[in-house]
């Protein structure tokens, strides 16, 4: 019965050990991709609740389900010697791992993606100087085209007309009061013949 604790135990031991191991993982990722506080949040629930699981299967099938304290205990010490040492090694290699990284991709941006945006801008400055000068010359042009129009005020558009406009006027309120007689003989200006030269 002895024997079979303990090795109950340094099964939990490893187990401590693995799961500390998965925690580094999720600091690693943490390192290449900086994270907000809310999605550390969700890391940490993700984390705990796979660790949950683990224990739980753990107990279930090396100690028949049974909850025992050192159970609990050999994962406890599990962890903490692998954060004080196998951690230590596996994190700093991991900081120089991902500082070489982050300067090789630093130097392919400066090589290849910087002079493309640069080039870029440079496109579209020149794209927005030439729109520029198009649309002052089309501003001017309309500018223009009113300057030389018809002003406005000599300019009646859709004046409505009321019915009593349309009425017809008496011949004795007109300026000229000749008879319609008289104006039937009057010639008009292009019948009129011009004066013979001798």
């Amino acid at each position: 019965m002895m024997a079979g604790e303990v090795g109950i135990f340094l099964e939990a031991c490893l187990l401590g050990f693995l799961l500390g191991a998965c925690y580094d993982v999720f600091r690693i990722l943490r390192m290449a991709f900086p994270n907000g506080r809310v999605l550390i949040f969700l890391e940490d629930v993700l984390y705990f609740a796979l660790a949950a699981v683990a224990s739980f299967s753990f107990i279930v099938l090396a100690n028949g389900g049974l909850l025992r304290a050192f159970v609990l205990i050999g994962e406890l010490l599990g962890a903490i010697l692998y954060f004080f040492t196998l951690s230590l090694l596996i994190m700093g290699a991991a900081r120089q791992i991902l500082r070489v990284v982050h300067a090789i991709l630093r130097f392919i941006y400066r090589l290849t993606l910087l002079p493309l945006l640069r080039l870029g801008q440079w496109i579209f400055k020149k794209l927005r100087r030439a729109t520029g000068f198009f649309r002052n010359r089309v501003k001017f042009s309309f500018f223009i085209a009113k300057k030389h129009l018809k002003p406005p005020d000599d300019i009646v558009y859709n004046v409505p007309i009321s019915p009593q406009s349309l009425v017809s006027v008496p011949e004795s309120e007109c300026g000229d009061h000749a008879s319609a007689s008289e104006r039937k003989g009057r010639k008009k200006p292009w019948q009129r013949r011009k004066p013979k030269n001798h």
